[in-house]
Protein backbone atom coordinates (compact mmCIF):
# COMPACT_ATOMS: atom_id res chain seq x y z
CA UNK A 1 0.00 0.00 0.00
CA UNK A 2 1.12 3.30 -0.75
CA UNK A 3 -1.40 5.46 1.46
CA UNK A 4 -4.01 4.66 4.05
CA UNK A 5 -1.82 2.22 5.88
CA UNK A 6 -0.84 1.98 9.76
CA UNK A 7 2.92 2.26 8.07
CA UNK A 8 1.80 5.73 6.32
CA UNK A 9 -0.55 7.16 9.42
CA UNK A 10 1.60 6.50 12.68
CA UNK A 11 2.22 9.45 14.57
CA UNK A 12 3.98 8.59 17.89
CA UNK A 13 4.81 11.09 21.03
CA UNK A 14 7.13 10.79 23.34
CA UNK A 15 5.89 12.20 27.13
CA UNK A 16 7.58 14.61 29.02
CA UNK A 17 6.01 14.47 32.47
CA UNK A 18 3.44 12.57 34.42
CA UNK A 19 -0.21 12.61 32.67
CA UNK A 20 -2.92 11.30 31.90
CA UNK A 21 -4.68 11.23 28.03
CA UNK A 22 -8.11 9.68 26.99
CA UNK A 23 -8.71 7.63 23.82
CA UNK A 24 -11.40 9.08 21.28
CA UNK A 25 -12.50 7.84 18.29
CA UNK A 26 -13.71 10.44 15.64
CA UNK A 27 -16.25 9.34 12.99
CA UNK A 28 -16.74 9.57 9.67
CA UNK A 29 -19.74 11.27 10.73
CA UNK A 30 -18.14 13.68 13.47
CA UNK A 31 -19.55 11.82 16.29
CA UNK A 32 -16.90 11.06 18.76
CA UNK A 33 -16.80 8.28 20.98
CA UNK A 34 -14.77 7.78 24.18
CA UNK A 35 -12.93 4.27 24.10
CA UNK A 36 -11.14 4.93 27.30
CA UNK A 37 -11.74 7.60 29.45
CA UNK A 38 -8.33 7.31 30.83
CA UNK A 39 -4.99 6.22 30.23
CA UNK A 40 -2.32 7.05 32.49
CA UNK A 41 1.19 8.12 30.99
CA UNK A 42 4.71 8.51 33.07
CA UNK A 43 7.66 10.80 32.23
CA UNK A 44 9.70 9.31 29.23
CA UNK A 45 6.66 6.56 27.59
CA UNK A 46 6.62 6.54 24.38
CA UNK A 47 2.48 6.74 22.85
CA UNK A 48 1.45 6.19 19.15
CA UNK A 49 -1.33 5.68 17.67
CA UNK A 50 -2.21 4.83 13.41
CA UNK A 51 -5.03 3.84 11.41
CA UNK A 52 -6.10 1.65 8.99
CA UNK A 53 -8.30 2.93 6.01
CA UNK A 54 -10.40 0.02 5.05
CA UNK A 55 -11.35 1.57 1.32
CA UNK A 56 -7.37 1.64 0.73
CA UNK A 57 -7.02 -2.19 2.02
CA UNK A 58 -9.67 -3.18 -0.23
CA UNK A 59 -8.63 -1.66 -3.28
CA UNK A 60 -4.67 -2.46 -2.73
CA UNK A 61 -5.87 -6.15 -2.31
CA UNK A 62 -8.52 -6.38 -5.59
CA UNK A 63 -5.01 -4.41 -7.50
CA UNK A 64 -2.81 -7.47 -6.33
CA UNK A 65 -5.49 -9.60 -7.34
CA UNK A 66 -5.71 -8.24 -10.73
CA UNK A 67 -1.91 -8.46 -11.09
CA UNK A 68 -1.57 -11.76 -9.87
CA UNK A 69 -4.55 -12.73 -12.45
CA UNK A 70 -2.68 -10.80 -15.20
CA UNK A 71 0.36 -12.56 -14.76
CA UNK A 72 -0.90 -15.99 -13.81
CA UNK A 73 0.94 -16.55 -10.62
CA UNK A 74 -0.62 -17.70 -7.41
CA UNK A 75 -2.25 -15.09 -5.01
CA UNK A 76 -1.36 -15.26 -1.60
CA UNK A 77 -3.16 -13.47 1.42
CA UNK A 78 -0.94 -13.74 4.73
CA UNK A 79 -2.86 -12.03 7.64
CA UNK A 80 -1.47 -10.92 11.20
CA UNK A 81 -3.52 -9.85 14.08
CA UNK A 82 -1.36 -8.98 17.19
CA UNK A 83 -2.86 -8.04 20.49
CA UNK A 84 -0.54 -5.61 22.56
CA UNK A 85 -2.29 -6.01 26.19
CA UNK A 86 0.29 -4.52 27.88
CA UNK A 87 0.83 -1.00 25.17
CA UNK A 88 -2.62 -1.17 24.24
CA UNK A 89 -5.09 -0.19 27.03
CA UNK A 90 -7.86 -0.54 24.70
CA UNK A 91 -7.67 -4.53 24.22
CA UNK A 92 -6.33 -4.87 28.22
CA UNK A 93 -9.98 -3.07 29.05
CA UNK A 94 -11.96 -4.56 26.35
CA UNK A 95 -11.23 -8.37 26.69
Amino acid sequence: MQQGDFYASERSVLVDRDGSVRIELVGSDGATTVLKQETALMAGELIDAAVMDTRELAEFIDAQLEDAKAQDVLFSLHLKATMMKVSDPISSASW
